[in-house]
Order: C-alpha cells, then sequence, then structure tokens
C-alpha cells in the first residue's frame, strides 16, 4: 500500500518548484505595474494636435484631409491640412484671433468664446450646412501661403466670415503625422487579423467538436463552411469591395473606427516617449480592474511594448499590493521619502504614510510567498501520513 503513494520531494526539490513558481510572479508583477503606470500617465496625458484623427474635408469641390485642435479655455487652435503634396499648418492665438475677427466681422457684435466656438462646430462638425461654404483664396495664394475663406451665417442669419492663413508645415510633421501614424496602424491591424484568424480556426475546431458530439443546427441558413486563410485573401483581392476601398481610399480609409485607432497609435506613441521617465506618486488615482484593463488593451499597439489581449493578466493576479489606489482624488499626491522615518531619525505622527512604499510591498510580497510554501509544506505533510 505505501508502495502506491509518491514520496515526497526533498527540501531542496521543494525550494527548487518553489523558486520556480516564484520566477513567474514578478513577470506578472512587472506587467501589472506597467499596465498600472501606463493607465496612471493617460490620466495625466493632455490631448494636443498630434492625436488629433484626421478627416476628409471638401474645398471648392475637391478633397482634402484636415486635422484641427481647439482649446475653449484659451482661445486658441492649431489647424492642419494636407493636399496631398504639401502640409499647410496654422496656429492662432487668442490675440491674433480676436484682432482677426474684428477685422472680417467689423459689424459683428458677440463674446469671443461664442465666435471660437462657431469657427469650432463649423469646421468639426460632420453635418454639411447649405449656407456655409469653404474657398481657398487664389488672390492671396502663393507658393509658401495658403488662405482657406469660410463663408456662413451665425445663429441669427448675420453673416460671418473666417479666414485660415496657413503657411508650409515643417518637412518632419508629413513623417509625424502621416507616414509614421499609417504604417503603425497598418502594423496593428494586421496583428488584429491574425488574432481573429486564429479565433476562427479555434471556432472550427469547436464547431466540429460538437458535430462528432451529435449536435445538429436548428437552421440550416446558420451552416458556415470550414475557414481557409489563402482562399479568404483571394476572395477579397478579387471582391467589388476592394476595388471601391481604392477608390474611394480618402473617404473610407477615415471612418470613424480609423479615426479612432490614428488617435490611440498617436497616444501610444507619447507614451513610449515617457515612459522611461521618473514616474510620479499616483495615489489620487480611484478606478477599477475593468477600466485598467480595458483602456489600456484597446489602445494597445502591436510591438513588445503592448502583449496580445490574450496574454494581458486577470486581475486576480495583481494581488492586494498591486490593485489600483482607492484614495480619494480631491487629496494631493503625496511625495514618498528615499527612507522610512525609522531609519532616517525623522518623527512621523501617527499613521503618517512617509513609510517607503517599495518596502512595503516587498515585505507584503515575502510574507505572501512564505504563507504560500507554508501552505504547501502542510498540504504535503497530510500526503505523507
Amino acid at each position: 500500500m505505501l508502495g502506491d503513494f509518491v514520496a515526497a520531494p526533498s527540501c531542496s526539490s521543494a525550494k527548487t518548484i518553489c523558486g520556480r513558481i516564484h520566477e513567474e510572479r514578478p513577470d506578472q508583477t512587472n506587467m501589472a505595474a506597467t499596465i498600472r503606470k501606463e493607465t496612471s500617465w493617460r490620466r495625466r496625458w493632455k490631448p494636443d494636435i498630434n492625436s488629433q484623427a484626421w478627416k476628409p474635408f471638401i474645398i471648392s469641390g475637391n478633397i482634402f484631409l484636415v486635422k484641427t485642435m481647439f482649446v475653449e479655455t484659451e482661445c486658441c487652435y492649431e489647424f492642419c491640412l494636407w493636399d496631398f503634396s504639401t502640409m499647410w499648418y496654422e496656429k492662432v492665438e487668442q490675440d491674433n484671433f480676436r484682432i482677426r475677427a474684428k477685422d472680417l466681422n467689423p459689424n459683428v457684435e458677440a463674446k469671443l468664446s461664442f465666435l471660437f466656438k462657431f469657427v469650432q462646430k463649423s469646421i468639426e462638425e460632420d453635418k454639411e450646412r447649405e449656407e456655409t461654404s469653404f474657398t481657398i483664396n487664389e488672390d492671396a495664394a502663393c507658393d509658401d501661403k495658403l488662405v482657406i475663406k469660410m463663408k456662413t451665417k451665425l445663429n441669427a442669419g448675420v453673416p460671418f466670415v473666417w479666414e485660415f492663413h496657413c503657411s508650409v508645415g515643417e518637412k518632419t510633421m508629413v513623417g509625424s503625422h502621416l507616414v509614421q501614424p499609417m504604417i503603425a496602424m497598418i502594423a496593428e491591424l494586421n496583428r488584429r487579423q491574425a488574432e481573429l484568424f486564429t479565433l476562427l480556426r479555434k471556432k472550427d475546431l469547436e464547431i466540429m467538436d460538437y458535430k462528432e458530439s451529435g449536435v445538429r443546427l436548428s437552421r440550416k441558413s446558420l451552416a458556415t463552411s470550414e475557414f481557409d486563410e489563402n482562399a479568404f485573401n483571394s476572395k477579397i483581392i478579387l471582391s467589388q469591395g476592394f476595388e471601391d476601398a481604392v477608390k474611394d481610399s480618402v473617404t473610407k480609409g477615415f471612418d470613424d473606427a480609423s479615426c479612432e485607432l490614428y488617435k490611440q497609435v498617436m497616444i501610444k506613441k507619447a507614451w513610449l516617449a515617457e515612459k522611461d521617465l521618473p514616474e510620479l506618486d499616483d495615489d489620487d488615482d480611484d478606478d477599477d480592474d475593468d477600466e485598467l484593463y480595458g483602456s489600456v488593451a484597446y489602445g494597445a499597439v502591436g510591438g513588445p511594448s503592448a502583449p496580445s489581449w490574450t496574454d494581458l493578466p486577470p486581475p486576480s493576479l495583481l494581488g492586494k499590493d498591486d490593485e489600483p489606489y482607492t484614495t480619494s482624488p480631491k487629496r494631493s499626491p503625496r511625495k514618498t521619502p528615499v527612507t522610512s522615518p525609522s531609519k532616517s531619525g525623522m518623527s512621523s505622527p501617527a499613521g503618517s504614510p512617509s513609510k517607503d512604499m517599495e518596502l512595503q510591498r516587498r515585505e507584503a510580497l515575502q510574507k505572501k510567498l512564505a504563507e504560500e510554501a507554508e501552505r504547501k509544506k502542510r498540504k504535503k505533510r497530510k500526503i505523507n501520513l
């Protein structure tokens, strides 16, 4: 009877097994810490002209690409226009906006904030207005200047005119605003397609297992053939939809989903540029695990810095020390001291959070690992009996 039992592992073997378990834990902890750090950075990050998506814009019957950034609190804006050969750019501050509004509309008496919001809506709103027209002022056009004139009417029917005085943008703008983001979008869409293809193959195996178990469809119209990647690609290339997408690439390539992907790519690029900078204390963040994983996973771009959606650890693996902070957002962030008050000789009031946070994490992790090892040890003792 005793021969049927497996011999209990030696102390050295047990330590080796525990060591392997503990080696896996830091990787998951580091991933969770990286996700938490990026989520915290996204809360503090402020949008800029880089993260604004391009959209098709018709001027004098010709189609262009336009992106804008309006800041209502400061009454200033940035305007970018791509005519498929030159990048045009303009930045207008509050004083310049006031002067131009008065020069172009001397008979209009309105608050500056009202006129600013009106110009913003005229550019950003998707629906076309019959009383609004955009033209390029040929008289003022030259090699390095472009004037776009907008004629419209205010809510009371009062005529209103505005002009965008654009200059040729820097040479790097074409690459940073168009080429690089588009390449990143292609890479991300390829990654998503590969994962969807993998999911389809798994679904085929699941359906096959159901059929072998005797399950039948209630309606034959729901039946699908087994997915073939090569046949799918060949069919897509010869389809009418592919031809339409190539002909109308400007309008079809910048739908809502594409604009959102462009925005997330640019945010991810900004994060990659700042991820190695010193991290600020983030005690005033108050979000649950769903928001933590949902916001970051959606904006992930293919590459070593952004794991696949199937690789993200579940919230259960984070532990208490890795959970998002739950301090009230009204409290100002506190700075973490280099050493604890007891070691530095400094006195601190009772309950003050001045103890080194990293030391607390390590102590909690050591305690948790010790409890896990003790629990496994007790389990093995029961087997030996």
